[in-house]
């Protein structure tokens, strides 16, 4: 499932570049459709940029996904190897991050064509989304690996508080709901919740 995106972009690719062959005969031979070929050869560039964008081994593109996973077999730690393939992921981010800003100056000042202005800050964003995905993959490793050891029953409440179904509203929030902090309480009447 990882490796989809990058067997299939390849294959419409082809496809694309094999109507765009078939577009312009059409073109040629009866005089219509341009249109038609220039939407769908557009569709099939940014397709094609799409899965090369993926490729990248920065995660959680589907390319750092693949990195995990090869980084999974050789450490068999699942946690460790989603952290480095995150860390992956932030070096790209901020490259990212940094190439659009240069690209954003550059425009501004000049040394730049103007039109890679737009391209800049979309590539500043493309850097934020990476860098932000990737940090919230890293610290969510991080917390799942330091949980993966510890039994519930020392992270459970083993004594338990139950309301009575005579308890009034103002009973539970007061002598209950406050003090505790929990969110529910069971209510048992007679050993039966």
């Amino acid at each position: 499932l990882i490796l989809c995106t990058p067997i299939t972009t390849p294959y419409l690719l082809l496809l694309t570049v094999l109507c765009f062959i078939v577009g312009l005969l059409v073109i040629v031979l009866i005089g219509f459709g341009a249109v038609a070929l220039f939407i769908w050869t557009l569709l099939g560039m940014v397709n094609t940029q799409l899965g090369l964008f993926n490729l990248l081994p920065g995660f959680p593109l589907d390319g750092g996904r693949a990195l995990r996973a090869g980084l999974w077999a050789w450490s068999k730690d699942y946690y460790r190897a989603t952290s480095q393939a995150a860390l992956v992921g932030l070096l790209f981010g901020v490259s990212f991050g940094l190439f659009g800003a240069f690209l954003l100056v550059g425009a501004l000042s000049g040394t730049v064509s103007g039109a890679l202005a737009s391209s800049g800050g979309w590539i500043v964003l493309l850097g934020a989304f990476l860098f932000a995905a990737a940090r919230g993959s890293r610290k969510q490793a991080a917390i799942r690996g330091s949980l993966a050891s510890v039994p519930v029953r020392e992270l459970m409440v083993s004594n338990v508080v139950s309301l009575s179904p005579d308890t009034t509203l103002e009973e539970a929030v007061n002598q209950y709901f406050l003090p505790y902090g929990y969110g529910g309480f069971p209510v048992v009447q007679d050993g039966r919740l």
